[in-house]
């Protein structure tokens, strides 16, 4: 074998020798990369969380009820005409805003007609009385000087006067003359003029004024509204299962909108129907206080349930089996609870023992049996 012969195979031999050992320090390194890279799901399942506690102490809570609503005053009147006119200018004006003592006239509307047609009526009613004088002097004697009286007083100026005593057979007389008819048809006119007036019932103000003087009424029209000031209703809505723990004459605690304002109200009413789409229940309090206004709003905090044996969690805590987390030897548990009452913010439940150690704030991804550090909560 020549020269040339052997140095390629030497060649050879050298060049797999070299890829022998390249693919083995491959080897090697790739294993040293594999076994310097963290391991990330070893040290996240040996990792431990810190919780805060707080220790479960039982006992009885009083608890509020809260509420709100806007004041209506509690004597209002809606004033509606039963007759037509003209509406006059008198003193003062019919004026929103405008207050009037008790017998001070509100409205009046012009009569003049009417009152024409009342004296005619009035008339009348007097031609029929003397036609029958005759009759009741001959007949019933005895009777005839009442009647005579009656007549003296008279006039067509002045409301009838009331019908003298008289023996069931005059009155089956006058009856048949149509005396009795045209007597009870003439009140009815006379009760229909008072209709073109009207008085205050009470002391108050006339908050809606929706007729001027020189308008034209008609029957049925709304002229305004008339309302007592100083005392005040306010209505609100409570949940039925409350309403078992309240009762009429219970004092409320009142707040102003920006809580700066206090007021003491009385239970007045309890609605006897249930509302059939929110199930609750209608309240009324009674307001009395000078410097409250018609639709102002108010809260109330009404008294409610005293319930014995249970502690206050954040409504956060519990999950939607009505459970909550405890922690014993470090280790979360579930716990069954009794949820007895809801606030805005708070729970208030029974079922744990005083003394146990109950997660104060949730932890994500929380589950039973994780393995935690528990803290105490200040």
């Amino acid at each position: 074998m020549d020269t040339s012969s052997r140095m390629n195979q030497l060649r050879k031999i050298i060049l797999a020798i070299l890829g022998i050992v390249i693919v083995v320090v491959s080897v090697m390194l790739s294993g040293v990369i594999i076994d310097s890279k963290p391991v990330y799901g070893s040290r996240s399942k040996n990792s431990i969380k810190e919780v805060y506690t707080q220790e479960v102490v039982n006992q009885t809570i009083k608890t509020t009820v809260p509420a709100n609503g806007v004041l209506v005053a509690y004597q209002r009147v809606t004033l509606t005409s039963r007759v037509q006119g003209v509406l006059q200018q008198i003193d003062p004006l019919f004026k929103a805003g405008q207050t009037y003592q008790q017998g001070t006239l509100v409205y009046q509307i012009d009569d003049a007609d009417y009152r024409a047609s009342v004296r005619a009526a009035r008339a009348n009613f007097l031609s029929l009385l003397t036609s029958i004088l005759p009759d009741l002097q001959l007949d019933f004697s005895s009777e005839f000087d009442q009647w005579s009286s009656f007549l003296s007083q008279f006039s067509v100026e002045q409301p009838v006067p009331e019908f003298p005593q008289m023996s069931d057979k005059l009155k089956l007389f006058i009856s048949g003359k149509g005396v009795l008819s045209s007597y009870y048809n003439l009140q009815n006119m006379e009760q229909n003029l008072a209709y073109y007036r009207f008085r205050a019932p009470f002391t108050g103000v006339l908050i809606d004024a929706q007729m001027t003087e020189g308008s034209l009424i008609r029957p049925g029209q709304q002229m305004g509204v008339f309302i007592k000031t100083g005392l005040y209703e306010l209505s609100v809505q409570l949940p039925k299962t409350y309403v078992d723990f309240i009762s009429e004459g219970s004092k409320v605690v009142l707040h102003s909108l920006d809580g700066n304002q206090q007021y003491s109200g009385t239970i007045n009413r309890i609605n006897a129907a249930v509302d059939a789409q929110t199930q609750s229940v209608q309240v009324f309090i009674l307001v009395e206080d000078d410097s409250l206004r018609e639709g102002v709003y108010l809260n109330a905090q009404l008294d409610g349930i005293a319930i014995d044996q249970a502690f206050s969690v954040k409504r956060g805590l519990l999950n939607e089996n009505q459970q909550l987390f405890i922690v014993e030897d470090e280790i979360l548990k579930l716990k069954q609870v009794e949820v007895l009452y809801y606030t805005e913010t708070h729970a208030i439940v029974r079922g744990i023992e005083d003394g146990v150690k109950l997660l104060a704030i949730p932890v994500l991804g929380a589950y039973e049996g994780m393995e935690v550090k528990s803290t105490p909560m200040n």
